[in-house]
């Protein structure tokens, strides 16, 4: 840490980085990140400005032609509803229960990208962000948090509204949940990428985009469940609060049927070790 403090103070920005990163010192690591990002934004400044004039010259030029053309870019339907959903849920999810066009292909290929950019986020994000310990970092855990709870929300949303009237099917719930996991992905990616641009004190509004985003899934999982089910806003409420406790009720089975199984698995070495010794 000290050698990256005399690194930073002669602006020698990389072994700056190079010693603060040695000493796991995130604080001098962020300033001599800034310094070096300035010192690279200046010399590049006409380069990557004339590369954004172009880049958003080139976008408005496609929407344009693409519009005058009436191109569209998406020709499969189903494809072409998930898609619509982040921007149109009523009228996406409505058109998805009504036409019968789910997709539990499209929304297994997003829950699986769900996980896979979660998973890559707790390793890639930049050094100043990121506190990945490989010693103590549990995949196992990774899967639980991101496949494991959609799919314990889908079943126990399922089994709760099954018995309350509900006529949503299990494949409906559960692309519903997938598409609506979209914003999520969206955003922890662009997070990704900002933390190696960004310094902490400009991050904040990334965590709070991010925040938003995550706001945002929980509304799209709201208005597909109540299209998919035909629920009012106040019934969404009451079997949203059961299904949540459904969800307890069944992590709760799985723990006791877990303990169960480990004294079952203890209780048969024991008997196999008696046996091979012929004590019994």
């Amino acid at each position: 840490s000290g050698l990256a403090k005399i690194e930073l103070s002669k602006k020698n920005y990389k072994s700056a980085m190079n010693y603060s990163k040695l000493a796991n010192d995130r604080e001098i690591y962020a300033k001599a990140f800034e310094g070096e990002r300035s010192k690279f934004a200046l010399k590049w400044f006409g380069l990557l400005s004339g590369l954004t004039v172009v880049l958003i010259g080139l976008s408005v030029w496609f929407l344009h032609y693409k519009r005058r053309k009436n191109i569209k870019l998406i020709k499969n339907e189903k494809v072409k509803i998930m898609t619509e959903s982040i921007f149109h849920p009523f009228k996406s999810f409505g058109t998805m229960k009504e036409k019968n066009m789910t997709s539990t292909a499209i929304a297994t290929v997003i829950l699986a990208l769900f996980y896979v950019v979660t998973a890559i986020s707790d390793v890639s994000f930049g050094f100043a962000y990121n506190s990945f310990n490989a010693n103590t970092y549990n995949s196992f855990y990774m899967f639980l948090r991101t496949i494991g709870l959609v799919l314990l929300w889908v079943i126990s949303n399922w089994l709760v509204c099954v018995l309350l009237g509900g006529i949503g099917k299990l494949k409906e719930i559960y692309s519903v949940t997938c598409y609506s996991l979209i914003p999520i992905i969206f955003s922890t990616v662009l997070a990704m990428i900002l933390s190696h641009i960004l310094v902490p004190d400009e991050f904040v509004f990334v965590t709070i985009f991010s925040s938003v985003c995550t706001f945002y899934s929980f509304f799209l999982i709201a208005v597909g469940t109540m299209k998919v089910h035909d629920y009012s806003f106040g019934k969404f409420l009451g079997t949203t609060a059961l299904s949540v406790i459904s969800m307890m009720i069944i992590l709760f089975l799985i723990f006791l049927i877990f303990l169960l199984a480990q004294q079952v698995y203890a209780w048969l070495v024991i008997v196999v070790g008696e046996i091979s010794l012929g004590k019994i």
